[in-house]
This record gives structure tokens, C-alpha cells and sequence, in this order.
């Protein structure tokens, strides 16, 4: 194991402060012991979720806490207040850690988070994934590094074995809890645990990774030179070029056009019909594709901005719909063009361009509309490009 924790301990060395998601399992032990042997006690975080999903639960987080405490390591145990959860648990729980977890870094100001996923786990995700997909976006499966609500998540485990790091607890008589819920065949990845996947599978996910990363260099090059924003925030294409490109880096760039998140399957149903249809109009992630014979316009779904008013506090600027940073010299409301009438139209402007854009006002009268109606004490400004 020196090899592991000659990779974990010159990637973290600098980082004075370090959480680490501790369940108490083989794996999240033994990347805490292995931590404990080059770090300081003080300088680890160990963040214990109680999901409250199993009668269990409780008892085995006081007993992380209990090793914790022996091993002079600061133990938090974070607990997750929800209804009765009958479907989808696996996903929901998962989601809720990341939250939590992330959100006490956040608080407690400790930028990176540690876990311990294992080659074994990289081999099941990608073989569950392949069942459903090819896609090098699924099948890139876990990755080394990733954030999660802007905290570094670092696993350094995923090129090693889970039988590898349970021989290394036996070899330090460290205990450590076996779930009761790996043995439950109700949960897909269980199922395919037991069928004891190749662990040559992860490899498949390393390939795809080194893809995206790839693709995402073709993606970022080709916007530089070919994307363009107008002073509206609407983005245009040349469609051609955008053709050329490969699979993942198309998938790159209308990723990055679409304002909300959006399913792998809803981008490359996009992605086919721009390829397969010569004019026309869909919507995606909150902006509307409009193709035209030489190139693509996407431009905000003005129906998806948020009808509610925005307030504006004076000399404090916001970000509204995620595209505009706004500024005002005066208290004032910010409301999207579309729920405004009758407004004074530009003609300038396309009916959808000015629709999605924010309109600044003060005791229902119109203040400012941006490169429609100027105001001195207002300024618009991309948020985005």
C-alpha cells in the first residue's frame, strides 16, 4: 500500500485543512488510517452522514465517532431530516450526503472533501451504465475529481482494490462496519456486486474520461474562434462548422448554451434533430434552438424566466436570470419584458429577443429596458459570455 499513500499524501500535502466522508465501511477507514499515518489528528475533518434509512444507522455513526475520537480525529455527524422514502433511495441518499457534506465545508471554510470510492466501485457503475448506454458521457462513470456545490471532491482510491485496503486494515487491527444494505438485492448496484464485474471495467471509464477531456479542449477551441454573443446575450452558430465537430465536443457546447441542467438522451435528441432538419424551433434547458440554412440561433425561452419581481436595492447589483448583472442608483424591481404590457417595442430586436430581457422598475412605472429604454442611474450588463 505504500504506492497509495505516496499518490494520496503528495496530492494533499498542501492543504492545511481536509474533510473526509467516514461511514465506518472497509474503505472510508481505511483511507482515514491511511491519512492519520502522515497527517496531524487536527488537520482532518471526519464528516459521518446518518441517512436515517435503517434502524442501524444511529448506533454505527456513534461508533465511527467512538474510533474517531480514540484517534484524536474531530468526528461531525450530519443528519439527514426526510419523509419516508419509498423509491429511488440509492440516488436520494447520495444526493443529500454531497449536500450536507458540502454544505458544512462550506460553513466551516475546508475546501476539499475525501472519499473513498474503490476500482470495484468504478468496475460496478460502469458496468451498470453499460447495460443502459454506450455513451462515453455514462460510461466515464466516477470521476478522480469533481465539485459538488463548489467543494473540491477528491477520490483517491479509484485505481485501487477493495480487497486491497480491507488486507491493509487487518493489517493494523482497525475494525470497521459492514453495511447491511450491501447484501440487499432490492438495489442495482448490489446486484451487480454479486455478480463480481471484471475490475478491468474501470479502465473503460479512465478512456472515456481522457474522451471528454479531449472533446471539451475541441469544444472549448472551436467556441473561442465561432461562437458568438450578441449585446442581447442570444448566441449564433455557424452551422456547418458546428457539424464537423465530433459527438461529445456538439454535446460540450449545447451543454453549455443551455441555461438549467438538462438529461444526456434530451441533448443528443437535439443534437440529431439540428443535424436532420433544415429550419425550424425547439427548446432545450431553458432557451429556444432556432435553425436557420447557415446557422443556429439559441436564445433564452422567455417563458421559462421566473414571473416573480426581483428586488433591486440601490447600488447593489444582482444577477437576474442568470444572464444579466444589473446595477441601479435607486430601489427599484427587475421583471422579465414578457410580463410587462403593453411595453414599448424596439424594432430593432426580434420579438423573442426582447421578450427575455429584464425590465427595471419603480412604482409600476417602466425605468430602464436594455438598448430599448436607457435610464442614467441603470446599467445592463452580460453576466455570462
Amino acid at each position: 500500500m505504500q504506492a497509495v499513500k505516496a499518490e494520496l499524501f503528495n496530492s494533499l500535502s498542501a492543504i492545511p485543512k481536509i474533510a473526509i466522508a467516514l461511514s465506518g465501511g472497509g474503505d472510508s477507514m481505511a483511507l482515514l488510517r491511511m491519512l492519520l499515518e502522515e497527517r496531524a489528528p487536527a488537520s482532518i475533518i471526519a464528516l459521518t452522514v446518518d441517512h436515517r434509512l435503517r434502524e442501524t444507522s444511529t448506533a454505527e455513526t456513534v461508533q465511527v465517532a467512538a474510533w474517531c475520537k480514540h484517534l484524536g480525529v474531530n468526528h461531525v455527524s450530519l443528519n439527514w431530516q426526510h419523509e419516508k422514502i419509498t423509491s429511488g433511495i440509492q440516488a436520494k441518499a447520495r444526493k443529500a450526503r454531497y449536500d450536507l457534506m458540502a454544505a458544512w465545508c462550506t460553513e466551516n471554510q475546508v475546501p476539499l472533501l475525501l472519499t473513498a470510492h474503490t476500482m470495484d466501485d468504478q468496475a460496478e457503475t460502469v458496468a451498470m451504465r453499460q447495460s443502459r448506454t454506450t455513451s462515453p458521457k455514462s460510461l466515464s462513470a466516477i470521476w478522480p475529481e469533481t465539485q459538488w456545490n463548489g467543494i473540491r471532491i477528491v477520490r483517491p482510491f479509484l485505481h485501487h482494490q477493495r480487497d486491497d485496503l480491507r488486507n491493509y486494515l487487518k493489517s493494523i487491527d482497525q475494525a470497521w462496519i459492514d453495511d447491511p444494505s450491501n447484501t440487499d438485492e432490492r438495489f442495482e448496484r448490489i446486484r451487480i456486486r454479486n455478480l463480481k464485474p471484471d475490475s478491468k471495467l474501470a479502465e473503460l471509464a479512465t478512456v472515456s474520461q481522457e474522451q471528454i477531456r479531449v472533446s471539451a479542449a475541441e469544444a472549448k477551441r472551436w467556441c473561442d474562434e465561432h461562437l458568438k454573443f450578441d449585446t442581447l446575450g442570444i448566441a449564433t452558430l455557424a452551422r456547418i462548422e458546428f457539424s464537423s465537430l465530433s459527438d461529445l465536443a456538439k454535446d460540450s457546447i449545447i451543454q453549455k448554451l443551455c441555461l438549467n441542467s438538462t438529461e444526456l438522451a434530451e441533448r443528443q435528441r437535439l443534437s440529431r434533430w439540428i443535424e436532420n432538419v433544415e429550419t425550424g424551433r425547439r427548446t432545450l434547458g431553458g432557451m429556444i434552438f432556432a435553425l436557420r440554412k447557415k446557422t443556429i440561433v439559441v436564445a433564452r425561452e422567455p417563458k421559462r424566466i421566473s414571473p416573480t419581481p426581483t428586488n433591486l436595492a440601490a447600488n447593489t447589483p444582482i444577477i437576474w436570470d442568470q444572464r444579466f448583472r444589473i446595477t441601479s442608483e435607486i430601489a427599484s424591481t427587475v421583471v422579465a419584458a414578457i410580463y410587462v404590457k403593453p411595453l414599448l417595442k424596439n424594432n430593432n430586436f426580434s420579438a423573442l429577443a426582447q421578450e427575455s430581457l429584464p425590465v427595471v422598475m419603480a412604482n409600476n412605472k417602466v425605468l430602464a429596458v436594455p438598448f430599448t429604454l436607457i435610464h442614467p442611474a441603470i446599467k445592463f450588463e452580460l453576466s455570462f459570455k
